[in-house]
C-alpha cells in the first residue's frame, strides 16, 4: 500500500523504521528465550508449582519494565537510533514518525515474546 504513494519517502521511512524495530527485538530476544527451556525443565522435573511461576513471572516482568521504559524514553531513543542509521531528512522524518507510532505497542510485543514461548 505504501509504495503506491506519491512519493518514494514513505516508503524509505517504513524500510528504515522496521529495520530499527527489528533490530531492537532481536536484541531483546532472550526474553523469548529465557522461558522455553527453563520453563519446560522445571514442568517436567521437579513439578515445583512455585518454581515454575518464578520462571514465567520474571521474564514476564522484565518484559513490562524494558517496554515501559522504552515507551517513556522513545523520544531519545529513535532519535539516537536515527541518528545511527542516517539517510535522507525527508525520509528519516517518515521513519521517526513511523516510529513514534509503532514503539506504543513495544510493552506488548515484549510481553506477548514472553508468553508464546
Amino acid at each position: 500500500m505504501i509504495g503506491h504513494l506519491d512519493s518514494p519517502i514513505y516508503l524509505g521511512g517504513v524500510a528504515i523504521s522496521a529495520i530499527v524495530s527489528n533490530v531492537l527485538f532481536m536484541l531483546l530476544l532472550f526474553l523469548s528465550m529465557s522461558t522455553t527451556g527453563l520453563v519446560a525443565a522445571q514442568e517436567l522435573g521437579a513439578q515445583s508449582s512455585q518454581k515454575l511461576e518464578c520462571a514465567f513471572m520474571q521474564p514476564l516482568l522484565l518484559a513490562l519494565l524494558t517496554g515501559l521504559t522504552m515507551l517513556l524514553l522513545r523520544h531519545p531513543l529513535i532519535n539516537l537510533a536515527l541518528l545511527i542509521v542516517g539517510g535522507n531528512v525527508k525520509v528519516l522524518e517518515q521513519a521517526r514518525l513511523f516510529l513514534y507510532i509503532r514503539w506504543l505497542s513495544n510493552t506488548a510485543v515484549l510481553i506477548n515474546m514472553v508468553l508464546l514461548d
